[in-house]
């Protein structure tokens, strides 16, 4: 009986995966300018987005939240082999004496110290920061970085794409930006609405119907309204600039029509945008 426990034993080790190695950061990565890495840790999966966004708690509650927009870049830190893995705290103060140091503020550290949020200043730029502690709080092996430095998206849309798009598909998906939960279009989708404008003027013929979708976030009827008031504001922006109001309509559908996953941040911005379909 001895005999056949240590076989098994033998082949249950033999069977079993290694722990992954972790002995170079990983090929093309380095360390964002405003920190340095955990002493004993290297890169394992670096991400950079050119415009992208993610939300930031600044206190108690979901209500102290802000969703911030900009460059997108996501460091992943794991302990090198051999390494002595550091606690949760030790890496949260770590993160906390760097930022100090360079004039930011810590908005929101979050419970057993497994995250806090960030915000640095430096003349004109602005970053946002969340620092995550993986593993146990006494030992982390692992943390990672998100980084989102404040910015607006250089527009790419132009009338001629729009129109063959509209032409090819029936309709066009545009990422125009409101404030949170209101109608009010922000100053970084004004070069958008310049293009609609264009497009217009440019072919006469064209006439729209300006949908207005929303994600899952609220109840259906709120977000029925609010996708209605931002359809209608996309509209009454366009009738400011001289486009003839039959050749018009708008219209809001709230959560009721997806094109992505509600379950996920990426999902969601997909879901929030209005669509121009040709009448």
């Amino acid at each position: 009986m001895r005999n056949l426990l240590a076989l098994i034993l033998l082949s249950l080790t033999l069977a079993a995966p290694a722990a992954p190695r972790v002995d170079s950061d990983a090929p093309g990565s380095k360390d964002h300018p405003l920190f340095s890495r955990m002493p004993g840790f290297l890169i394992s999966h670096q991400q950079e987005v050119a415009f992208d966004q993610a939300t930031f708690q600044t206190g108690k509650g979901t209500a102290a939240r802000v969703t911030v927009e900009g460059k997108k870049t996501v460091l992943s830190y794991t302990l090198k082999k051999g390494g002595v893995a550091p606690s949760r705290l030790e890496i949260i103060r770590n993160f906390e004496q760097a930022t100090r140091k360079i004039g930011g503020e810590i908005l929101f550290l979050g419970p057993n110290s497994k995250f806090m949020d960030l915000k640095i200043t430096h003349g004109a730029a602005t970053a946002f920061v969340r620092v995550d502690c993986l593993g146990s709080p006494a030992a982390s092996r692992s943390y990672k970085l998100i980084i989102l430095e404040q910015g607006t998206m250089e527009q790419k849309i132009t009338a001629n794409a729009l129109f063959e798009a509209i032409n090819r598909d029936g309709h066009v998906a545009l990422d125009i930006r409101f404030d949170t939960g209101k109608a009010v279009i922000r100053p970084e989708s004004l070069p958008i609405l310049h293009e609609m404008v264009s497009l217009l003027n440019n072919h006469s013929e064209l006439n729209l119907m300006i949908e207005g979708h929303t994600d899952a976030t609220g109840t259906p009827e709120g977000n029925r309204k609010l996708s209605t008031e931002r359809a209608l504001a996309v509209r009454s922006a366009l009738l400011a600039k001289g486009i003839d109001s039959s050749r018009l309509e708008s219209r809001g559908f709230g959560q009721d029509r997806p094109v992505a996953d509600n379950g996920t941040e990426e999902g969601r911005a997909r879901n929030r945008r209005v669509e121009l379909v040709k009448r």
